[in-house]
């Protein structure tokens, strides 16, 4: 085992296949079995596994495109992360791009902003 230079931990089944035909491989190196030396198993322990942190760090740019994210629950902080392609703050600091606008009061929809291809202008919808 000096040969390798260096401590070589062997599971149960490694230190069998050792003991019962002499020699071993581990990592490309072959280790012959001689009485003499000390050959052992360490116990592993395992630890509780860490949380994951799920924040998110946010970064200002006000100059690069992004999409507006949201949740899909309205109740909890743990619904999934979704998001609408056509809403999205434009490469200009502070303007945001969609093509409808709807203005609600207390759920109710009462009015909408409407870009209008058809003649290229803007339509102001009351419900």
């Amino acid at each position: 085992m000096s040969s390798l230079n260096k401590i070589v931990y062997l599971s149960e089944a490694q230190y069998q296949t050792l003991i019962n035909s002499g020699t071993l491989t581990v990592d490309g190196n072959t280790i012959t079995y001689n009485e003499n030396d000390l050959y052992f198993t360490p116990t592993i322990t395992t630890s509780a596994a860490t949380p994951v942190d799920e924040k998110v760090l946010n970064t200002i740019n006000n100059s690069t495109k992004y999409y507006i994210v949201g949740t899909s629950s309205s109740t909890t902080s743990t619904g999934t992360q979704i998001f609408d392609s056509n809403i999205y703050s434009t490469t200009s600091a502070g303007e945001l791009s969609m093509t409808t606008c709807s203005l609600n009061n207390a759920g109710a929809e009462k009015a909408s902003i409407q870009y209008n291809t058809t003649d290229d202008s803007i339509d102001f919808i009351f419900n």
